[in-house]
């Protein structure tokens, strides 16, 4: 039994074996169930529950017909793995495969109408995530970036960084940055919910353009991905470049491929996940470095479905020093980039945007940190997208 469910395998199996007929009791017991469920099957029925925890197995059922005997597996959620039997000898059995894949999304809750929230389990391979996403109808729900307010402990190393290197360029001249948490960035904006926001420097400095309420507070960076939201409400992914006014100090955002009406809120972001429902990672032209393009990471992602609502997507690292990457219970393993633009075509994107992530990934909803932080809190950050009641 070990050595079906090692690692290496990456597999879990069933097996059922033919009963032997025992007198005319069995005989009789042989036509209407010609399979015997043995205590193998119970015992790796059980790890599935355990070990996969995406779906629990609730019972094993005989249904007879008159040319067959089905064996139905009744599970309490619907059924994600991908699975395939096998007649094997030696001795004679039959194995059901269940390969490792599967994705398992908790039924929602409506924290209000037009704000839905769920947890998400996913495992491959590799091993076990954790995820929360918030979906959002904009309609509804006012989305729009915050800044991080002066906090009134402030280092004074912190506070003298700030003074003397405000932004010197953009429409918001001497616009000062601080550094909060993203439960208190929502609590200081009376909001419902929401996620950290866009990378930034040690100081608070976001690194990429941020507009709020229509005022530029900072400049893009390699013209990389921004996420925005038109005076009508409709979101948009695009990457966005600025045109400079030259007799003036006024500039103009103007998007790559679509045409918003006026720009009401924007915050970038990088790299692109999803581009016209396809996966679409582009770490490589917007110029990401390492830390970011490469390796596993908690992560925050923002996308729209194709019904216009938004999605904010928070993924978890979890380690206890288990060395067992599918116990669940104790691991999440964090994500690729290219896993998370698979996670969010998963869950409906069309277009999708990845955010700042790490230990700055934090989702905070109804007066509680809904994810888990990396390194067991939240970490200081410079701005947060915020959910509002309209």
């Amino acid at each position: 039994m070990t050595d079906l469910l090692s690692n290496e395998n990456k597999v879990m199996r069933l097996a059922c074996r033919p009963a032997s007929p025992r007198g005319d009791q069995a005989g009789k017991a042989n036509m209407l169930f010609p399979i015997r469920i043995t205590l193998y099957t119970l015992l790796l029925s059980l790890l599935l529950c355990s070990t996969a925890f995406a779906s629990t197995l609730e019972q094993l059922r005989f249904v007879p017909y008159p040319d067959k005997t089905r064996l139905v597996f009744d599970f309490d959620r619907n059924f994600q793995y991908e699975t395939k039997a096998n007649k094997l000898t030696g001795p004679p059995r039959l194995v059901i495969d269940l390969n490792r894949n599967f994705l398992n999304i908790s039924p929602a809750e409506i924290i209000c109408g037009g704000l839905e929230f769920a947890r998400i389990r996913s495992g491959s391979k590799s091993g076990i995530v954790h995820a929360q996403v918030l979906t959002v109808d904009p309609q509804k729900i006012e989305l729009r970036p915050a800044l991080a307010r002066k906090k009134e402990d402030l280092n004074l190393l912190l506070s003298i960084i700030q003074f003397f290197n405000p932004w010197k360029e953009g429409p918001e001249k001497g616009q000062q940055f601080y550094l909060n948490t993203v439960s208190n960035i929502v609590k200081d904006n009376q909001a419902l919910a929401g996620v950290n926001g866009t990378f930034f420097a040690s100081n608070g400095d976001p690194l990429g353009i941020l507009l709020i309420d229509g005022k530029v507070l900072s400049q893009p960076i390699h013209d990389r991905t921004s996420f925005f939201i038109d005076d009508n409400n409709r979101p948009y992914i695009d990457n966005i470049f600025v045109v400079k006014d030259k007799n003036s100090t006024s500039i103009k955002l103007v998007p790559y491929a679509t045409a918003p009406k006026e720009i009401s809120q924007l915050i970038s972001g990088g790299p692109r996940l999803i581009k016209k429902g396809r996966l679409y990672v582009s770490k490589l032209t917007e110029k990401f470095q390492n830390d970011i393009a490469r390796g596993r990471a908690a992560r925050t992602a923002i996308g729209i479905t194709k019904q216009d609502q938004i999605l904010l997507v928070t993924v978890d690292v979890i380690s206890k020093k288990n060395n067992n990457p599918y116990d669940q219970r104790k691991n999440s393993i964090g994500v690729t980039l290219e896993e998370l633009s698979q996670l969010m075509l998963d869950l409906g994107a069309v277009e999708a945007m990845n955010l700042d992530g790490g230990g700055s990934s934090t989702m905070f909803v109804k007066d509680q940190v809904v994810n888990n932080p990396t390194g067991g809190q939240q970490r200081l950050v410079s701005n947060a997208i915020i959910l509002k009641i309209k």
